[in-house]
């Protein structure tokens, strides 16, 4: 690889991961998965069906309308398109308060008003080589992950990868 091609592919990576750091930073549900499904489709991987987990609910009636707060957990699985044997786990922790017309809104209809709490990023396949752990059962059933083992990711290595630096 030459000198310049070098340097264009740290500058790209510097900018990943800056944009990766501004939208958690944001706190912004919906900027870090639009960040992180650009970052996969860089990587050739496509969504596979995602998992919400609510771990907590509550709606009151104010004057017609209703006062929702609420707490729950996104599951993002991303494989690659080529070979469903490679992929990423991504969860992310948020909570939040919005207003609603019902007392049940639609999960999607919450993530505009969430604030991000955490995230955490997970790989199977050659690519990711780092700190492994056992799948937990809850994670392989919800998002159909036929692995046994995950390799905790830091998040700037989700750039690296995605601009073949890993």
């Amino acid at each position: 690889m030459s000198r310049s091609r070098v340097r264009i592919v740290e500058l790209t990576s510097m900018k990943c991961g800056a944009k990766l750091r501004e939208a958690i930073q944001s706190r912004s549900l919906t900027d870090t998965t639009e960040t992180i499904s650009e970052i996969a489709e860089r990587l050739d991987y496509t969504l596979r069906p995602p998992y919400t987990e609510v771990s907590k609910f509550h709606a009151r009636e104010e004057d017609g309308q209703y006062s929702i707060s609420f707490a729950a957990r996104l599951y993002l699985h991303y494989s690659r398109v080529s070979d469903w044997s490679e992929g990423l786990v991504l969860v992310l922790a948020f909570d939040g308060e919005a207003a609603a017309d019902s007392p049940s809104p639609p999960i999607q209809d919450l993530f505009y008003a969430a604030t991000l709490r955490s995230v955490s990023a997970y790989g199977y396949g050659p690519r990711w080589k780092a700190k492994t752990l056992s799948t937990p059962p809850a994670l392989a059933r919800n998002l159909e992950l036929t692995v046994d083992e995950l390799s905790e990711i830091q998040l700037d290595g989700l750039c690296n990868a995605a601009n073949g630096l890993s």
